[in-house]
């Protein structure tokens, strides 16, 4: 098991496995019903939106 073998995992394991933020959009781009569904959602007014909702 070499350095080099290591980071070559490493890298194949994250192109295998992209962000949330990736994962997101890539849910977004494919169902465009589901972003309209959030954006049309009510918000309290009591509270601002959750940050770690937004895109």
């Amino acid at each position: 098991m070499t350095a080099r073998w290591l980071l070559e995992e490493r890298g194949r394991g994250r192109r295998l496995q992209p962000g949330p933020a990736t994962l997101m959009r890539r849910l977004a781009q494919s169902d465009r019903g589901i972003v309209e569904l959030m954006q049309e959602w009510p918000q309290p007014q009591s509270r601002p939106p959750l940050p770690s909702l937004l895109p």
